[in-house]
């Protein structure tokens, strides 16, 4: 880290930053996002849009959002607890340090997965690389929640409605996959010959 910071591309980086900083255009930037961000919050269509029924106002306060969020964070928890008691070979060791890192920036690495997402054909694509890639993001969200205490998922946020959404999805995609049962005309050929199969 201290070459990168001594290098000739980390000061020049530095002065670009502190000269966009300073000037009209990010305070102009800044003012138009202001603007915009007042245009959504205060849209008469979206409010009618996006007004939340019972079960989403509801939900932050239920006791299946408290135990969700207890679950998908007690990972996280042991994980930190870990770094607690071995702190010192943790913050030692370069690979922990850059997973730490690596898990920090899991927003970005998420919108690479979702750009593959859509960039790659459906024909050459299949929904459980989709599955190991999230899954993959999870680990990766772990390893960053390892060194901070803060780094929690919370499920209050995400929503009542994105959650029941994924819960059948989960569920299917961690339930055994088993074949199709013979059809009728099967049954009298031997299975070597049998094409449903």
């Amino acid at each position: 880290m201290s070459i990168l910071r001594e290098s000739y591309l980390y000061h020049l980086w530095a002065v670009l930053c502190t000269v966009y900083y300073d000037s009209a255009v990010h305070r102009c930037l800044v003012r138009m996002g202001a603007w915009c961000n007042r245009q959504i919050d205060e849209s008469r269509v979206l409010r009618v849009l996006c007004r939340e029924g019972v079960a989403a106002r509801a939900w932050e306060e239920s006791i299946l959002c408290r135990l969700l969020t207890g679950l998908i964070n007690l990972p996280a928890w042991l994980l930190h607890k870990l770094y607690l008691a071995l702190r010192a070979t943790f913050d030692d060791s370069v690979f922990s340090r850059l997973a730490f890192e690596m898990g920090h920036e899991t927003a970005v690495a998420q919108s690479w997965l979702i750009m593959l997402l859509w960039v790659i054909p459906f024909s050459h694509w299949n929904n459980a690389y989709s599955m190991l890639g999230f899954a993959a993001l999870l680990v990766l969200f772990y390893a960053g929640a390892m060194s901070r205490r803060d780094f929690r998922l919370d499920v209050k946020h995400i929503g009542f409605y994105p959650v029941v959404l994924f819960e059948p999805c989960s569920w299917r995609c961690c339930s055994p996959m088993s074949p199709p049962p013979p059809s009728a005309s099967c049954s009298t050929i031997s299975p070597q010959r049998c094409a449903c199969w």
